[in-house]
């Protein structure tokens, strides 16, 4: 189960606070009764490196909360509540992929001309680049577009934005408008979100993988 968060507003949050207050959620959203056991079971650890404020490389570990649902035929489910800002098979988070995407996919530029890495966290800018184009090559597919089009109109009851000024590539243009149909739903709803937090949205409402 994804929790929709940010890392930034991540980093300065009470962790046990945080994934304790999600309990109503988690029953909610797996239809768990009042009278079946659920409890907190500990963390996993997922390693990620990230492009901070002051544009440095970063490393941190994130914990991922894990809970064991008891149901009424005795059968224990395990389930994990990952912050939205991480993408299960990607090390790095949304914000930092969002980041690299604007400034170097979409240019063809180096990503390290974005940030600093003083600690040499990469040796070189291959794997944020392929994860980013990963990600990327996602949002471009059209069922990825198609579903969120759908999801956009659903909630907003209204068409999505369809954009120009993508730039030119393969599938780069149907990639951001993707991106621009999440953003369009994230604000019509009334999300705040920071400048690179709307594929911390995309991967709430649809993991990224």
């Amino acid at each position: 189960m994804n929790i929709l968060t940010h890392l930034k507003e991540f980093l300065n949050t009470d962790i046990n606070v945080f994934y304790k207050s999600k309990l109503k959620d988690v029953r909610k959203y797996y239809g768990i009764g009042k009278n079946e056991k659920l409890w907190f079971n500990g963390f996993d650890k997922k390693e990620i490196k990230y492009i901070n404020d002051d544009l440095v490389l970063t490393p941190y570990t994130v914990p991922i909360q894990r809970m064991v649902w008891v149901k009424k035929c005795g059968t224990r489910v395990h389930i994990y509540l990952w912050p939205s800002f991480v993408i299960k098979y990607c090390p790095f988070p949304t914000c930092t992929i969002e980041y690299i995407l604007e400034t170097s996919i979409e240019s063809g530029t180096d990503p390290f001309d974005y940030f600093d890495d003083p600690c040499c966290l990469l040796e070189s800018s291959l794997p944020i680049e392929r994860h980013a184009r990963r990600i990327f090559n996602i949002l471009g597919t059209s069922k990825f577009m198609i579903t969120w089009s759908r999801l956009h109109q659903k909630i907003l009851s209204r068409l999505p934005p369809v954009t120009g000024g993508a730039p030119a590539g393969k599938g780069l243009a149907s990639a951001k408008t993707t991106w621009l149909i999440i953003k369009s739903l994230a604000e019509g709803i009334g999300l705040k979100s920071p400048k690179y937090g709307y594929l911390s949205f995309a991967n709430f409402q649809i993991p990224l993988k």
